[in-house]
């Protein structure tokens, strides 16, 4: 059985496209893993932002439930990348490890995929009267509460798609 790589999750400036169906390509692979290649360009972002997540999952009803009482038809993969001076401009690359145990007809079923960007703040503490807030993951937007986390045009939220194996 050809695992497959899906690449071409495109990202431009600070946007987050979805890649159309013609730009997915898929190559054989050693192994079942599929990977997701996603450039990112992210630039004059807030200071406290310091990580940034690419998280990808694939659903499937090829893919087992990894045991008795888990319902779960899906595989997931991510990668942290830093931040350096207030941008981000490199590929990303997220694997999602697919155990040849945890298919069942691949062949037979859609996979459906979705990728999530999100990013990390060391939190604000700027003088009052303004508004303070703890670190944590979010995800950027045009308008956001936590002013780190705006960008504008803003990534969208998920970005999906689906493919036969």
């Amino acid at each position: 059985m050809y695992a497959r790589t899906l690449v071409a999750l495109a990202m431009a400036a600070v946007s987050f496209p979805a890649a159309a169906p013609e730009d997915i390509r898929y190559d054989p692979a050693p192994s079942n893993d599929v990977t997701f290649e996603v450039p990112i360009n992210l630039t004059q972002l807030a200071a406290d932002i310091r990580q940034v997540d690419v998280t990808c999952i694939l659903t499937s009803d090829a893919i087992v439930p990894s045991g008795p009482k888990v319902s779960s038809r899906q595989l997931a993969g991510h990668v942290v990348l830093d931040v350096s001076n207030g941008q981000l401009v490199t590929p990303a690359t997220v694997v999602v490890a697919v155990p040849a145990d945890r298919l069942q007809d691949p062949a037979k079923h859609p996979f459906n995929w979705e990728c999530r960007l999100t990013a990390y703040s060391v939190g604000t503490r700027p003088p009052p009267p303004a508004r303070k807030f703890p670190a944590g993951w979010d995800t950027f937007a045009a308008r956001h509460e936590k002013v780190s986390f705006v960008l504008s045009p803003a990534p969208p939220a998920v970005l999906s798609g689906s493919f036969t194996w």
